[in-house]
């Protein structure tokens, strides 16, 4: 469909549902609603007013995004050349090992964030070229040039770290600028780049805190496209604009001693800060912002300065009531929320149980002055001490305490800097701290008010899941994306390194969940069981397998009920595309996650090994089980590698090297027969610097389909490979192409799958979880692969609808009715099997507000609550491309295969 009919499409369906959207034509207000609020200038006429709401209905726009990316992959290019930013609105190209901005300009035409997670390179390349940046201080009237950008360890190619990573906020650092003759100061840039607009800034560090005579001097010179320039007279502001009005607007904000000139001439922009007073062992420094623009002009800067007028204002909920919380608008430009003296609650403090239900509540407000309606950026802050392994972040109704579907961008850090010396200029930022970022639109003249909460252990009672981007900060390695999901808030339950940096794996750290601590009790780090990988391709034997270029992670919901984060990319050689999905469920019984990939083959493809999912990873798995077990839903069955036949519950089989276990080193590609397919690993014992409990895991493959060659195939072959990660034997589970595909798979071959991976109690005792499902375990059955088989068999599950239709199965999505008025059931269904709390997702939502779960119990429709306090245990997340919302609940079920259950989602 053509954009711009799409698009009219699109807003034509939302107001044919009586909604408002201000991600579709403008914001709504309800008829309740305070006398302050009004509809933005750009709303028009005819609001629809929905009651029982009685906030501003957020929702954002389907360009109120950003993406941040390796062009041709980090590990590759040993430690990268581009990296690409993209937004709705604007595009960068960055050199960090130069230290700088080679490419920036505004983005035209609509591109939604699904569609910009795979797109190519190219509209990123065509943005308009910026020639040079220049970096210099001045220590006691000596002008001191940039000699070089050296890595932040000796032992890593990095001279770049990401800060912070999500929908709403991209920031990277670039560390390490040193001057000549200089060696106690060095420099840092940093550039954060949210939807609209980018901070670019330059910060010194001192070893020593000596008072010097300081300032600091940094350029930006343009390319021949820019052919423009205007400044403002109060020299706050300078716009650069090409032949066709795509431009960019500088800002500089109010910092002491801060100037900034145009040299029209030579196309370049200075920013000078005087009288810098340097601090011993942190940055100081200055940033401009800078606004890209389709029509530049100097009325661009209103966009900063509109945001910066805003006034915020907090008050805790929960846990001190009624106190008043620090709020500040940064030069960098978003407004800044601290929740610091809330709850500092981490790990075995939730000994004290009654503590698991406790969350940080914020009531906020912020008063938009101005005559015209503002989008502003938003962090919430909270450093220390805090229980950040787990947290989860979201907005609520002020009033009705229902989650808005607003989504609160999730970074954060723990990493101490163990290794290195505070005083080091690499430890900065280190530490435990949580930054959240939102993306706000006030009407003109008005205020808007919601509630920030975030969950720590539980939601609704249940223990919460979380998936977060992680800064490396103070833990050293590359510093690039690492992302830790959590199940509970007592360490990680499975981590993702997409780029592969770290040379190990994609799926790396991986924990159970309720099970005794490293440290002895519960509530705190268990074992480090990892990894594993999505695609494993290599062309010929002895090559290491190929990494990925053009990885983009779109985080689309980051808990507290189901995560859904989807990273999209190529493999090195660009010939394969990948999608790989990750859905962390909230549960109470083990840390279990859902993994979906879908692969297409863009070229022909020869290889050597090939596998569209690895369990366990040929560089991370230094894991030690006695024993594994291989079946369908019938039970164990038999496989043959080389001369041996194995069966039942049977020895791991061991080598001394890595390679294919058999007689040939080669992929087995072994059928197994019957519905159902299931792999476990028992026998868990700590090796290296290891401690018990650890864990049992298994593999579950939900559904498979592969278009291969022309044919269809609804089950993968397996292959066995033998591991020494860490010199320790194990072995990985491949799921690969049957032998009949042979070594080549043909351009348009395509596969998609979902597989369960769980991690389960080695033993009943280990175990101090409320599940019942795991209490009423048998003990003399741990250990065995009966408790795998019992999930095998009892976590799948089939679901059909009544009302509505069916978008997935596992994890289950649902499309509601178009008809949701008030009594109408939006959505019925009935789930067979399951086992443990099962996610239900419902989609084509038209409000947060006024929808109940209801299940059919003893012959009448009840209405599912799990709620602690108020409306706090479903979640709700909005849709900018299609303007409707997504409610996902996870209710109980025993694990009997047979068992039925009926569920209906109504309107009030």
């Amino acid at each position: 469909m053509n954009k711009k009919y799409s698009k009219l499409f699109r807003i034509a369906a939302c107001m044919f549902c009586g909604l408002q959207l201000a991600g579709c034509v403008g914001p709504a207000v309800s008829p309740s609603a305070s006398d302050t609020v009004s509809p933005s200038a750009s709303a028009g006429d005819g609001q629809i007013q929905i009651p029982p709401v009685t906030e501003y209905v957020q929702q954002p726009d389907v360009r109120d995004y950003s993406y941040m990316w390796w062009k041709d992959g980090y590990a590759a290019m040993a430690g990268g050349t581009q990296l690409n930013i993209q937004t709705g609105y604007y595009g960068l190209a960055i050199e960090p090992t130069k230290g700088r901005i080679i490419k920036a300009g505004a983005i035209e035409q609509e591109i939604t964030q699904t569609e910009a997670a795979s797109q190519d390179n190219s509209l990123i390349d065509s943005l308009s070229v910026i020639d040079g940046m220049d970096f210099s201080i001045s220590l006691d009237g000596e002008h001191k040039e940039l000699r070089g950008i050296f890595p932040i360890d000796d032992d890593s190619a990095a001279v770049s770290r990401i800060i912070e990573s999500g929908r709403y906020m991209q920031c990277i650092d670039i560390m390490n600028l040193v001057f000549a003759d200089v060696s106690d100061v060095s420099g840092r840039i940093e550039i954060a780049a949210m939807p609209k607009y980018f901070s670019l800034g330059f910060y010194l560090w001192s070893k020593t805190g000596e008072a010097h005579d300081t300032s600091i001097e940094y350029s930006i010179t343009l390319g021949s496209d820019y052919t423009a320039f205007e400044q403002r007279e109060d020299g706050k502001a300078i716009t650069a604009k090409t032949d066709n009005g795509n431009g960019l607007t500088f800002v500089l904000p109010d910092q002491a001693g801060a100037s900034m000139s145009l040299n029209q001439q030579n196309k370049t922009i200075t920013f000078i800060m005087n009288s810098l007073q340097l601090v011993k062992a942190d940055f100081v420094g200055m940033n401009c912002v800078v606004i890209p623009s389709v029509s530049a002009s100097l009325a661009d800067a209103s966009e900063y300065e509109q945001n910066a007028a805003a006034v915020g204002s907090a008050v805790q909920i929960h846990p001190k009531k009624g106190r008043e919380q620090k709020v500040e608008f940064t030069t960098k430009g978003y407004l800044s929320f601290s929740l610091n003296n809330m709850l500092t609650y981490m790990g075995p403090d939730f000994n004290q149980e009654e503590r698991l239900d406790e969350m940080d509540r914020l009531k906020f407000t912020i008063q938009n002055t101005s005559k015209n309606p503002i989008k502003i950026p938003v962090q919430f802050i909270k450093t220390n001490k805090l229980g950040v392994l787990g947290c989860s972040p979201f907005l609520r109704d002020a009033e009705t305490g229902e989650p808005i579907g607003v989504q609160v961008q999730l970074s954060k850090n723990w990493h101490e800097p163990v290794n290195y010396q505070p005083s080091e200029p690499r430890c900065y930022l280190a530490g435990t701290w949580f930054h959240g970022y939102t993306y706000l639109e006030v009407p003109a003249d008005s205020s808007v008010t919601y509630e920030f909460t975030m969950t720590y252990a539980k939601w609704g009672g249940v223990f919460a899941a979380s998936h977060s981007q992680l800064c490396l900060a103070g833990w050293s390695g590359n510093y690039q994306q690492w992302e830790s999901s959590a199940i509970g808030s007592f360490g990680e339950s499975f981590c993702y390194e997409a780029e592969m940096t770290q040379n190990r794996g994609f799926i790396t750290d991986i924990r159970p969940l309720l099970v005794t601590s490293i440290y002895g009790g519960k509530y705190n780090w268990t074992e480090n069981i990892g990894g594993g990988n999505a695609l494993v391709y290599t062309r010929y034997p002895g090559e290491r397998m190929l990494s990925y270029k053009r990885v983009r992670t779109q985080f689309r919901k980051q808990g507290p009920n189901l995560t859904e984060v989807i990273y999209r990319g190529l493999s090195l050689d660009g010939k394969i595309e990948y999608e790989f999905t990750a859905n962390l469920p909230r549960t109470n019984d083990v840390s279990r996650v859902y993994h979906t990939f879908k692969y297409t083959f863009l070229e022909d493809v020869t290889f050597d090994r090939l596998a569209f999912y690895q369990f366990g990873g040929d560089d991370y798995n230094d894991n030690h089980y006695d024993s594994m077990a291989v079946g369908n839903d019938m039970g164990t069955v038999s496989i043959t590698l080389g001369q041996n036949t194995y069966s039942g519950d049977f020895a791991l089989p061991v080598l001394n090297e890595a390679r294919y276990i058999g007689d040939e080193n080669k992929m087995q590609r072994i059928d197994i027969e019957g519905e159902g397919l299931w792999v476990a690993f028992m026998g868990y014992e700590p090796v290296l610097w290891k401690k018990t409990p650890g864990a049992n895991r298994m593999l579950n493959v939900i559904s498979y389909d592969a278009q291969l060659n022309g044919k269809t195939y609804t089950k993968p072959s397996l292959s066995f490979y033998h591991t020494m990660n860490g010199n320790i034997p194990c072995v990985a589970v491949e799921l690969s192409p049957p032998a009949e595909v042979g070594n080549t798979i043909l351009k348009g071959s395509t596969v998609t799958g979902t597989v369960e991976f769980l991690n389960i109690p080695v033993s009943k005792s280990d175990y101090y979880g409320p599940s019942e499902i795991i209490n009423n375990m048998p003990a003399e059955n741990f250990n065995t692969s009966k408790p795998a088989y019992a999930y095998a068999v009892g976590a799948k599950y089939s679901v059909s609808a009544q009302t509505g239709s069916v978008e997935k199965n596992t994890p289950i999505y649902i499309r509601c009715a178009e008809e949701q008025d008030s009594g109408n059931t939006a959505a019925e269904i009935t789930v067979k099997g399951g086992m443990g709390y099962v996610p239900l997702t419902f989609t084509n939502v038209k409000h947060y507000s006024g929808y109940s779960l209801e299940q059919w119990l003893d012959g009448q429709w009840q209405k599912v609550d799990q709620s602690v306090s108020g409306n706090d245990y479903w979640q709700a997340w909005y849709d900018s491309d299609s303007c409707t919302y997504e409610l996902t609940y996870n209710v109980p079920h025993t694990g009997d295969k047979d068992a039925e259950y009926r569920y209906r989602l109504i309107k009030n």
